[in-house]
C-alpha cells in the first residue's frame, strides 16, 4: 500500500513510467501523484513476488497508467483500483509457472 505524495516531479514520473509519463502531464499534480503511486505499487509487488526487491529494478517494469492487470515474466499483477481507495497492488506466479514448479 502506498499513500500518494501531494505531487511528483516530472523526472520521477519519467523514471517510473518511461514512455507513458506524458499521459500524466495534463493531470492535476495530486491526481498525477496518485497515478504514480498506483504504478509504483504494481512494480514493487512484482519484484517482491520474485524475491529480488530493489535488485529487481522495479522502475523498469512496464505498467501503463490506469492498468488494472498485467504480466511481468512469470508473474501476474493486479492493482486493486476497484477495491481500495489507497494504491494497493499484488503479484503472484502464473498458474503455468506453478505447474512447472519453477517457483
Amino acid at each position: 500500500m502506498q499513500r500518494p505524495a501531494p505531487s511528483v516531479t516530472a523526472s520521477f514520473t519519467r523514471r517510473l513510467l518511461h514512455e507513458h509519463a506524458q499521459q500524466l502531464a495534463a493531470l492535476p499534480p495530486a491526481r498525477a501523484a496518485e497515478e504514480v503511486a498506483w504504478v509504483w505499487t504494481a512494480q514493487e509487488a512484482c519484484v517482491k513476488a520474485d524475491g529480488t526487491g530493489f535488485a529487481g529494478r522495479p522502475w523498469t517494469i512496464d505498467v501503463p497508467p490506469g492498468a488494472r492487470t498485467g504480466r511481468w515474466g512469470d508473474y501476474r499483477r493486479i492493482s486493486l483500483r476497484d477495491h481500495s481507495p489507497t494504491p494497493l497492488s499484488c503479484a503472484f506466479p502464473t498458474a503455468e509457472t506453478l505447474r512447472k514448479g519453477t517457483r
